[in-house]
């Protein structure tokens, strides 16, 4: 995923703003996130299963990974209950969710569709940073390379065109309403 930090509101500097483009939106870890945000979705679409854990006094446990900031896990801590799919949203051009700290989700891309989605967040920034975690049903956890870095010039410049590519589409599609 490629991330384009655009900053903070000029009124309000508890909002940042953010576009998100995943050029590959296989399934997600189950997480949370460090602010709560509204994603608007520009392009593409994905399945975002939401999950709890529910403790049915059986025994079964769920592992809590603690991510660092520069994208490091900690070991697992258990926690008692399954992690449980509970519901999904989908999430398409034109549509807005909202995803607050405390919600545990993943995203998945819709079969049949490209996998590629573009998002703009608008970003709610706390004084106390919320903890991010991953859980898994399993104890051990192998991230993918995920390693956070800034981009090079060839992955600006596809930003670029791509946020080109959708302010045009954008654009025809608000003349061919206006005629």
């Amino acid at each position: 995923m490629y991330q384009l930090r655009c900053g903070s509101d000029e009124h309000d500097e508890t909002i940042d703003y953010q576009i998100n483009w995943f050029i590959d939106c296989a399934e997600t870890y189950t997480h949370n996130h460090r602010n709560s945000f509204d994603t608007y979705c520009l392009e593409g679409e994905y399945e975002e299963k939401v999950w709890q854990i529910v403790d049915d006094n059986d025994g079964t446990i769920t592992y809590q990974f603690t991510r660092t900031s520069d994208n490091k896990f900690s070991s697992a801590k258990a926690i008692s209950g399954t992690l449980r799919h509970v519901t999904s949203r989908y999430h398409f051009p034109g549509n807005q969710m909202h995803v607050d700290t405390e919600h545990l989700h993943s995203i998945s891309p819709i079969i049949g569709s490209q996998g590629r989605v573009l998002t703009f967040l608008v970003k709610k920034k706390y004084s106390v940073p919320v903890d991010t975690f991953v859980f898994s049903s399993e104890p051990e956890f192998h991230p993918l390379n995920d390693e956070m870095r800034s981009s090079t010039k060839n992955e600006r410049d596809a930003l670029y065109q791509k946020l080109i590519e959708v302010l045009r589409t954008s654009h025809n599609a608000q003349e061919k309403q206006v005629t």
